[in-house]
């Protein structure tokens, strides 16, 4: 008896030893897993990160040139709704316009001005899952009743699709497709790229039209919204807009005088501008005069009539801008 009160616990002890081992295996296969599962994840690109700044333009070929109004969207700041946590998109607008014949060779010219009192808190998003949830404040110019809802969340992207997957999301309302290919670190903005269709998702950014925008075939090749650029950074710091100390508008820069004019008139512009050119229409919009600016000042002699004229600049840096001026000889 007392032999067996002594190898009873010995045998429980090697019995306890093999136990513990199993399930020592078990937490590190347990871990190695989980951890797989953790990288996987994290291989796709957050959208909701601080500093993050898109450049849109909106196209619109109603008038000819064809005229391109820039807008941007920057995530600044947290906040919490219903006890989830999102990031606050900030919309700013541009002051630069560009006037084309093809808005298929535009690009903005950096750096721009910030419209006085245009931000606006447009939405907010977050990521879970790898897919993109948002709840938008702001209205898109265009289709607003295309739009997805306001004020209420909804699935914005989603990053788990596989190619032949359908595409079912509010901003591609109008035409739900699948996923016909998928590109690594695809050209420009060097990311993950799903093509549905003619359209490109790209990861952790949003469309080939923006963020909000929505996926429309339009009538018109080029009216809509492109997405022209995308970093992470602020305006300044990503170079595309000018420090807020100097953002006075180019109009208040530029000067006509004298004004009434008599015999000549000075157009009085900053150099960096650029060279340029002007012309010179009446009130009912007959082109009197055109000619070309030089950097600085251009003198223009008076050979028309008496009246109001209208002077409008256009830049080589793409400002385009409309003075008024009263001709009394």
């Amino acid at each position: 008896m007392w032999l067996e009160n002594l190898i009873l616990p010995i045998k429980n002890k090697k019995n306890s030893n093999k136990i513990n081992m199993k399930i020592i295996r078990l937490l590190i296969i347990f871990v190695f897993l989980t951890t797989g599962i953790k990288t996987t994840i994290g291989q796709s690109q957050l959208l909701a990160v601080e500093n993050a700044t898109w450049i849109i333009g909106e196209i619109s070929t109603i008038n000819y040139p064809v005229t391109i109004h820039y807008y941007t969207y920057q995530i600044e700041g947290d906040t919490t709704v219903n006890s989830i946590e999102y990031k606050k998109v900030y919309k700013y607008r541009f002051q630069e316009v560009t006037h084309l014949i093809d808005p298929g060779m535009s690009t903005p010219t950096y750096p721009m001005h910030i419209e006085p009192n245009s931000k606006e808190l447009f939405g907010l998003v977050r990521d879970y899952q790898q897919k993109v949830y948002a709840i938008r404040y702001g209205e898109i110019n265009a289709y607003s009743s295309l739009e997805c809802p306001k004020d209420s969340e909804y699935e914005l992207f989603d990053y788990t699709w596989q190619v032949g997957d359908t595409v079912q999301l509010c901003i591609q309302q109008d035409m739900p497709g699948k996923v016909t290919s998928i590109e690594l670190n695809y050209p420009h903005f060097n990311r993950k790229t799903y093509f549905v269709g003619n359209h490109r998702y790209y990861e952790g950014i949003g469309t080939q039209k923006g963020l909000f925008e929505m996926i429309i075939e339009l009538v018109k090749l080029w009216d809509g919204t492109v997405l022209y650029d995308y970093c992470v950074g602020s305006l300044t710091g990503c170079g595309y807009a000018v420090d807020i100390n100097e953002n006075e508008r180019p109009e208040d820069r530029i000067k006509i005088y004298p004004n009434p004019a008599v015999n000549f008139f000075t157009i009085e512009s900053p150099v960096l501008y650029g060279k340029g050119y002007y012309t010179i229409s009446d009130i009912f919009g007959k082109l009197i005069k055109k000619d070309n600016l030089t950097e600085g000042n251009t003198k223009i002699p008076i050979d028309f009539d008496n009246g109001v004229y209208f002077i409008k600049l256009y830049f080589d840096n793409a400002y385009s801008i409309t003075k008024k001026i009263i001709i009394n000889q």
